[in-house]
């Protein structure tokens, strides 16, 4: 006998019979069927169940009628001990109704002793349908035991994984309901699909379930309290008893595509950055030639002459160009400041009024100030600068009026907010708030607004420098700025500058006299850049010192080994084959009782470290006039700063 193409045991059978020639007959009709059958014979209940004890039968023939008992009530007995084992009732004589009262209670057949011949074929289909059965229990079991298997695996999953039959969940685990809001799958399942999924993505979604489309896609879903989250899905086909089905598992990736903008963001601002910085030192190379001669025209020039008026014209625009490049420098954060403590609350204060001026009569300034002093560490001047930017765009927001207030308190931003409002940093911080009634931005316009000569006024109207600047200050002061806008709904700035746990510095206001910039010393010039060296030489030489030039660090070095005396090295930071600071490493080893003057169009950390000045380092920032460079290298010589 086989099942499934695979060959069968020899047949184990018990045999429950008290006559032995119907018992020998039985058997010679089993050897037909299969010749190397084992039979037990059993003729008592006690023989029956000591036989079922000990072994494994694959079938029971059981006499109906028996001394003291029936074979129904050994088919009871069967069932009682837990055997599922196929019974089959073979009797002498059995009616209609007691035949089919006999399978109703659970024997596999019936067969009189008068047709023994069809014994082998029923005892045949008796196990081929138990074993067909026992296969179909464990494949049940299997699948039960898979079902677990994957029940557990989703509800450990950090993935939402859900079963859907056609556009309706039929299953979700405990991540699913999570992330959309709610508090167990159960509220989840017989609901449609698209019922998570924000207007947006319902198309796409609503197609890739109808045919049933495979694969990883992004999506918008939408979760209980309206939220909208951006959701990486990836779907397969999954069928439901037979039927086409679905299995979906989704990715929360809102925060991961947050993180990957930031830092699109930040790479696109700090190149930006190093764009600016280097247009700047270019531009500030220029400007320096262009002052230099222009102040030295003018000193030779009448104030009646006709071409005093033009060359105080070319001053001012070159002065003009100069705060552009300020500005510049402060958004590449290569401005060289001179921080100190301050009370954020005072210097709020204290430039109200020129706000007041600077904003117009037809906007009302309001201000509430924290209670507490608030100790921060940023150059004044450039706190003023940022104030001043803020109110301005504020002012432009608002062309026929409306409301400016500046506000101040001290907060403490965690983990999770500093993760939502990049570039912000967990810790305790004052904060100061610029708001206005404006006509707001949105978020397209608000992605921008920090970018250099970004502007959305019309041409000619401004330079898309203030916020830029206004970026670049506060980043350079360890702090960070967040916007928010909507349009119609006017605009608030906040910026967070660490807390600073000591008294702010009191300013003496007192102002040495002035000295004159004249001398006689001698200086020895590198500056790289021909026109600015020529400038700078000849306005030295006009102020009565010697000079000594050279176009780079070798040259200078040569210079200073064959001369006798040098006061003071005036040197430029970034020059070829060897920068300022090297060449006034060097330098030192041959004139140790010279001082050093750096000068540059932008910084970098050759001088400073993230734009703050080392001690005893004497810096002088391009572009600059003839009384200006003047000025300063009569400071730097007359006292301690520059020393090597």
């Amino acid at each position: 006998m086989r099942t499934n193409s695979q060959p069968l045991k020899p047949l184990r059978v018990l045999l429950l019979e008290d006559d032995e020639s119907d018992a020998q007959l039985a058997i010679h009709a089993l050897k037909q069927l299969d010749s190397g059958a084992r039979i037990d014979v059993a003729e008592t209940r006690k023989q029956f169940t000591e036989s079922l004890a000990g072994r494994q039968y694959d079938v029971v023939l059981a006499d109906f009628g028996l001394p003291n008992w029936t074979g129904m009530e050994a088919l009871r007995e069967l069932r009682r001990l837990g055997f599922d084992t196929p019974l089959i009732v073979v009797t002498g004589e059995l009616g209609d109704e007691r035949a089919v009262e006999c399978v109703k209670a659970g024997a596999a057949d019936y067969i009189l002793k008068a047709n023994l011949a069809r014994l082998p074929i029923a005892v045949k289909r008796a196990v081929e349908e138990k074993r067909a059965l026992d296969e179909s229990r464990r494949g049940q079991v299997a699948l039960e035991e898979s079902a677990d298997r994957f029940r557990k695996l989703t509800e450990i999953s950090f993935d939402a994984i859900a079963i859907s039959e056609g556009s309706i969940i039929r299953e979700a685990n405990r991540g699913y309901s999570e992330l959309f809001g709610y508090d167990g799958a159960e509220e989840m399942i017989g609901r449609p699909v698209l019922d998570f999924i924000a207007e947006e993505s319902r198309a796409e979604v609503a197609r890739r379930l109808a045919g049933n489309i495979e694969g990883t896609y992004e999506l918008v879903g939408q979760r209980r309290d309206g939220k909208k989250i951006l959701l990486e899905a990836t779907g397969r086909a999954h069928a439901i008893e037979g039927r086409p089905g679905r299995i979906t598992a989704l990715r929360d990736i809102t925060e991961k595509r947050a993180l990957e903008d930031q830092f699109r963001q930040a790479q696109k601002m700090e190149a930006v950055g190093r764009l600016a910085g280097g247009v700047a030192h270019d531009f500030n190379n220029l400007l320096t030639v262009i002052l230099s001669y222009t102040d030295m025209l003018i000193e030779g020039v009448s104030p009646k002459d006709p071409r005093a008026q033009d060359l105080d014209e070319i001053r001012k625009a070159a002065v003009a160009a100069g705060s552009l490049t300020r500005q510049l420098l402060a958004f590449s954060r290569q401005q060289v400041i001179e921080p100190r403590l301050v009370d954020l609350n005072e210097v709020v204060a204290s430039s109200e009024k020129m706000l007041r001026r600077l904003i117009g009569e037809d906007i009302e300034v309001a201000t509430t100030f924290s209670s507490r002093p608030l100790t921060v560490m940023i150059d004044p001047g450039q706190l003023e600068q940022v104030l001043m930017n803020l109110a301005v765009n504020s002012r432009d927001a608002m062309p026929t009026g409306g409301k400016l207030t500046l506000g101040t308190t001290s907060v403490i931003l965690d983990a999770e907010y500093a993760r939502d409002h990049w570039p912000a940093s967990p810790g305790r911080f004052a904060m100061l708030a610029v708001s206005d009634t404006g006509c707001g931005m949105n978020d397209q316009i608000r992605s921008h607004i920090f970018e250099p000569f970004f502007t959305t006024k019309p041409v000619g109207e401004g330079t898309g420098l203030g916020l830029a600047t206004v970026y670049g200050i506060v980043k350079q002061s360890s702090g960070s700025i967040w916007v928010y806008s909507e349009p119609g709904r006017g605009t608030t700035f906040k910026i967070y500058l660490p807390l600073v746990d000591q008294v702010p510095e009191q300013s003496n206001g007192e102002q040495q006299a002035e000295t004159s910039p004249n001398g006689t010393e001698t200086i020895l010039l590198a500056e790289d850049a021909a026109a600015v060296r020529v400038a700078a030489r000849q306005i030295l030489e006009r102020y009565g010192y010697t000079v000594l030039e050279a176009p780079n660090g070798t040259v200078a070095l040569k210079t200073a080994q064959h001369a006798s005396t040098i006061h003071l090295l005036l040197t430029d930071v970034v020059m070829p084959e060897m920068s300022g600071r090297v060449l006034a490493e060097q330098f030192a080893k041959l004139k140790p009782t010279a001082k050093v003057l750096f000068m540059s169009g932008y910084t970098d950390d050759a001088i400073v470290h993230h734009g703050v000045l080392r001690a005893g380092t004497a810096y002088l920032q391009k572009p600059f006039s003839p009384d200006t460079l003047a000025r300063k290298v009569r400071d730097v010589l007359d006292s301690g700063v520059g020393s090597r």
